[in-house]
């Protein structure tokens, strides 16, 4: 919950206190009610997925610049599997902060700032309520090359495209916040929280410089009476000590450097400590994960902050192009829209494959050790990440090329299978969650009173399953977070009525 309160930054935020109050008494649904709907969102998606891969045979060839617009009714089934592929797992991510339960991705965590939660907030409306009606629009609105008249057309699909990037950029953002705090040895201390406020406050100030403050001033010159739930952030922007921040953003540089120290070295800089220097052996915290998974989650972690910035800029621009490219038609730029977002994503899959994949084999031998039976779902998830993966890091500039001059790519069927293991890159996420929220469910059935399981039972039936996607569409309070997202910004800066 810290995310949530500026520490000495000038912010009229409530204080946490009153934020936890906000929760308790808003959200009162009980935990076993909670998990089975991330539950039974990541299982929607999962089929989604699936039934994507086992189409795409009967899909055409993908256009030289992104392969977006409607060609066959096989396509529109596509398109709409994705739609509803994306609400669901954007809809797992945006739940807000249940108390007894750990922060997830966009409604909160201890390392990332206001603007990311908001973004990502936004990037949870976009795919929910905006995206999916596109698809039937594009269906009877299709692509056209005419220079005027198919500009309309042309620019729904532009925004199809740019909610896509700017669901990467979000992802994009929270890798490099991730990237300067040190390696933590897997757990949590106030020392620690200290030096993720700092670079909350630094990546804070950095997003508002480069990209908040010109994007509220080219919206007031459109509206001039526009409020966003950036408002409250440009007024700590402009009293925050420059000098203060050149210090943190010095340490966060620190911070990274000693993540690449403690990859190669048997021991680390403990981050636990405030008045002396403490080194520890690595993995020593952690003594139920696997040595070699400690090492490529500190790898990932290095990793996040060249790709976080390398694909954040490279998704950025990729926006303006795609906006200007199909407003003119103009194939070159296009292209290159397209081109800067595959540099993303394959800077991305690297950052994926050395986290969340090894996360995944870890998992499985846990387990094992435990109980002395692995799950083995967590290994087939693993397989269906590594491949997702790897099809999408061989379009980065250097190891996309060893890669094809090593025969890995035809040794895997990368290029003659692209379409099917590019549906697999986003079927991991799915297939993990759905792992992640199985455990949770059994976990949750095991503490939940008689009256959390009646109630469970009395929302876990298929009718209420299979119209799931649907009732987030259309704003249904039970399942979707829409009216959460706008109360939670209300309740913490009454003054705006931001646009969500």
């Amino acid at each position: 919950m810290e995310t949530l309160h500026q520490q000495d930054s000038g912010s009229d935020f409530r204080p946490r206190s009153e934020v936890t109050e906000y929760f308790k008494q808003n959200i009162n649904r009980p935990m076993i009610q909670l998990v089975n709907l991330d539950l039974n969102f990541a299982k929607i998606g999962t089929f989604m997925s699936l039934g994507r891969i086992l189409i795409s045979p009967f899909m055409p060839e993908a256009n030289a610049h992104g392969g977006d617009f409607l060609k066959t009714a096989w396509s529109f089934v596509d398109d709409m599997m994705l739609k509803i592929r994306q609400v669901c797992q954007y809809s797992i991510h945006a739940r807000p902060t249940h108390l007894s339960r750990p922060p997830d991705d966009i409604s909160s965590d201890s390392v990332h700032n206001f603007e990311a939660v908001a973004l990502g907030r936004r990037v949870y409306n976009l795919n929910a309520f905006i995206a999916p009606w596109l698809a039937p629009l594009k269906m009877f609105f299709p692509h056209s090359d005419h220079s005027i008249v198919g500009i309309p057309s042309r620019m729904m699909h532009s925004l199809d495209q740019v909610i896509g990037k700017i669901t990467n950029l979000f992802w994009n953002v929270r890798r490099v916040s991730k990237a300067l705090v040190p390696y933590d040895g897997g757990i949590t201390t106030e020392a620690l929280v200290e030096k993720q406020n700092a670079v909350r406050d630094l990546v804070s100030y950095v997003s508002n410089s480069l990209f908040i403050k010109p994007y509220k001033t080219i919206l007031n010159l459109i509206r001039p009476d526009s409020n966003t739930a950036f408002d409250n952030q440009l007024e700590w922007h402009e009293k925050f000590d420059k000098n203060k921040i050149k210090e943190i953003f010095a340490e966060a540089i620190s911070n990274w450097l000693g993540n690449i120290r403690t990859l190669f070295h048997r021991d680390y800089k403990s981050p636990h400590q405030t008045n002396k220097e403490v080194y520890k052996k690595v993995g020593s915290e952690e003594p139920e994960n696997h040595p070699l998974y400690v090492r490529s989650k500190i790898l990932s972690q290095v990793l996040g902050l060249p790709a976080g910035l390398v694909g954040g800029v490279s998704n950025t621009l990729s926006i303006g192009l795609n906006v200007v490219g199909n407003f003119f038609n103009n194939i070159p730029l296009l292209k290159a829209s397209e081109s800067l977002t595959n540099l993303a994503n394959s800077l991305m899959a690297m950052v994926y494959f050395t986290g969340e994949v090894p996360a995944n084999l870890n998992q499985y031998l846990k387990i094992k050790n435990k109980t002395g039976v692995g799950d083995n779902r967590h290994l087939l998830v693993a397989g269906v990440g590594a491949l997702g993966m790897l099809n999408r890091i061989k379009h980065a500039p250097i190891i996309g090329s060893i890669m094809k001059n090593s025969g890995l790519n035809s040794l895997l069927l990368l290029d003659r299978f692209n379409n099917q293991f590019e549906k697999l890159f986003l079927g991991f996420f799915s297939a993990n969650r759905w792992l992640l929220h199985d455990h949770e469910r059994i976990q949750a059935q095991e503490v939940s009173s008689a009256e959390d399981l009646e109630l469970f039972n009395k929302h876990n039936t298929l009718h209420k399953r299979l119209t799931l996607p649907l009732r987030v569409i259309l704003g249904d309070d039970e399942v979707s977070y829409k009216a959460d997202n706008k109360n939670f910004y209300r309740q913490l800066n009454p003054s705006t009525s931001p646009t969500m």
